[in-house]
């Protein structure tokens, strides 16, 4: 490749990388001297005129709060305890921050450091998943929000009256030892099994200190925030107090307060008497009358023609047996505009047995409905655009890799694999992005290993043409933390890849076990094979590099076998604790 040809690839692959939100950081780790790309300055908030910068110019613009675990972060890479990977805010000169995740890769010459924007991933997880679950727990007692992160705690009112302390008593630091000591162990257990993933909710009854100086029973049920690594950052959760029994009038007056928090109306329907009655705030959400009782006909006949079918057909279900009832439908409010709302209920039946009641909460989700057509636009004109890019420039990168790497110099030729191999990556990202932003479900994690290894199985004998059978003997996924599953999906993708590329195979078979405490993957093919040991020969290694790395940042090893025209055999072990 020529280098006009060379410098118009690097600016094409910039103007990409930028559009994707991602910049790039070259670093001389010798002089402490950064190369930073306009994107990532951009996304640092710094002109150009900033530069020259150091690692330490960098690491001041890290938030306070995440400061220190930055840092250490940078140490223990130095001592290649780690890898260079971590979520931070960054403060820029503008005022605001944004949330970036940060990754390096090294070489003989320094690091590559990418910066990705993240801010919006976090936040729209933060909120979904507090407001999921406030609305589930809406008319619960004490709640509280714990940063896992930073320490910080917050207790609301409620949660203040339990312990019997003002706001101005309460000491966050120290709210641990209002819990009796021999509910320790079970608090700890319940927690470890809701951050491993073993039970959904983190849910424990134990004793707190009044300050009057006796113990109330509790209820704490908790749900964990994660990142998109898997790992829990925040929990915020539900304090009931079970010492003794409310009145009547103060759990309604308790459920009402809860209700205008969440900012929900409710809808009740006496079957019986074809009587309709709702709230002050549904009347507000859709300038009902606040008197009256209007039947049934009279709040269907507000509803959108294109919804009533779903609506008639889950009142059916509902008035057939009790049960659960969810329905989400446009409504037609007082000016004639349609809104979306949900109804979260169920039916109570009365002592015939039959029926009698269809009650709930509704909540106006326009909002939400309008994100999701917005997340599904941006998922279509991202897939039209950024991600057919990011495949070509891969693509593009892997030809040069394969046409002119043997003829370069060994710093050359390793810049341009970790370039080919970033683009690979960019390019695997986007399509998760793109797939995330389909179903917000996958924000939280990554696909089941099974599953990704029967999607990738397909697309290879689409690709080739090749037999491809996959074995899962046991269900590996729970056994594996967030960095080794990253190891052994790289793994996985790399060896196909390989063997679309290389092996001309006509039979593939991947399996997944567990093995002795261990995962492990093989991948075997009847391909053409080659010498294993001539590969760092010839300058040729086909990914292997950059498996066994990354298996052994997660305490793996990686075996090959191979000879010429007798196929290849890919063996990746992953400790499963």
């Amino acid at each position: 490749m020529e280098v006009n040809e060379r410098h118009r690839f690097e600016e094409r692959l910039l103007r990409v990388l930028g559009a994707a939100r991602v910049g790039l950081m070259g670093w001389d780790t010798h002089t402490g001297q950064l190369m930073l790309s306009q994107p990532a300055l951009k996304l640092l908030g710094l002109p150009r005129a900033a530069l020259p910068l150091t690692v330490e110019d960098v690491v001041a613009l890290v938030h306070p709060e995440d400061r220190d675990r930055m840092l250490g972060v940078l140490d223990a890479w130095r001592r290649r305890i780690t890898p260079l990977r971590a979520e931070v805010r960054v403060c820029r000169p503008q005022g605001d921050w944004r949330w970036l995740a940060v990754e390096g890769f090294e070489d003989e010459e320094g690091a590559l450091v990418v910066l990705r924007d993240v801010h919006e991933l976090r936040a729209r997880e933060e909120s979904e998943t507090r407001y999921r679950f406030v609305v589930d727990e809406a008319a619960k007692d004490g709640v509280f929000d714990w940063d896992l992160m930073t320490g910080g705690l917050y207790w609301n009112d409620r949660m203040l009256d339990i312990v019997g302390v003002t706001r101005e008593q309460f000491d966050p630091l120290h709210a641990h030892e209002l819990f009796h000591p021999d509910d320790a162990q079970a608090m700890d257990a319940a927690k470890e099994a809701h951050f491993g993933g073993r039970a959904p909710l983190f849910e424990v009854e134990h004793r707190m200190r009044h300050s009057s100086g006796g113990y109330r029973t509790v209820l704490t049920r908790g749900r964990a925030l994660r990142s998109p690594q898997g790992t829990p950052v925040r929990m915020v959760g539900i304090v009931t107090d079970l010492t003794e029994e409310r009145a009547l009038a103060q759990s309604e007056e308790r459920y009402r307060f809860a209700l205008q928090a969440i900012d929900v109306g409710v809808l009740d329907w006496d079957v019986c008497a074809d009587a309709v009655h709702w709230d002050e705030r549904l009347a507000q959400m859709c300038g009902w009358p606040q008197s009256g009782s209007p039947n049934g006909a009279w709040v269907l006949e507000r509803v959108h023609p294109a919804d009533r079918d779903a609506v008639r057909t889950a009142l059916r279900a509902a008035l057939a047996e009790p049960r659960d009832v969810q329905v989400e439908a446009r409504v037609r409010d007082a000016d004639g505009r349609y809104r979306w709302l949900q109804l979260a209920g169920g039916s109570q039946a009365g002592d015939s047995g039959r029926v009698e009641r269809i009650a709930g909460i509704v909540r106006d989700i326009s909002d939400l409905r309008r994100v999701e057509e917005q997340r599904h636009r941006l998922a279509r004109d991202l897939h039209d655009s950024v991600a057919q890019e990011l495949a070509t420039s891969a693509t593009y990168a892997d030809v040069a890799l394969t046409v002119i790497a043997p003829t370069l110099p060994s710093q050359q030729r390793a810049l341009l694999e970790a370039l080919s191999e970033q683009m690979m990556r960019a390019s695997d990202h986007m399509r998760r992005l793109i797939a995330a932003l389909r179903d917000p479900n996958q924000l939280n994690g990554a696909p089941p290993l099974a599953a990704m290894a029967s999607e990738l199985a397909a697309d290879l004998e689409e690709q080739t043409g090749a037999a491809v059978d996959v074995h899962v003997g046991l269900p590996v996924t729970e056994a594996l933390d967030a960095g080794a599953s990253e190891a052994i999906e790289y793994v996985l993708r790399e060896a196909l890849r390989n063997v679309e590329k290389h092996a001309n195979a006509s039979t593939v078979s991947v399996e997944l076990a567990l093995v002795e405490g261990a995962v492990r993957v093989t991948v075997t093919d009847d391909g053409r094979g080659f010498e294993v040991g001539a590969l760092d020969d010839n300058g040729g290694h086909y990914g292997l590099v950059g498996m066994r790395e990354r298996l052994v940042d997660a305490g793996g090893d990686l075996t090959v076998h191979s000879a010429p025209g007798e196929g290849t055999t890919l063996a990746a072990v992953v400790p499963s604790g």
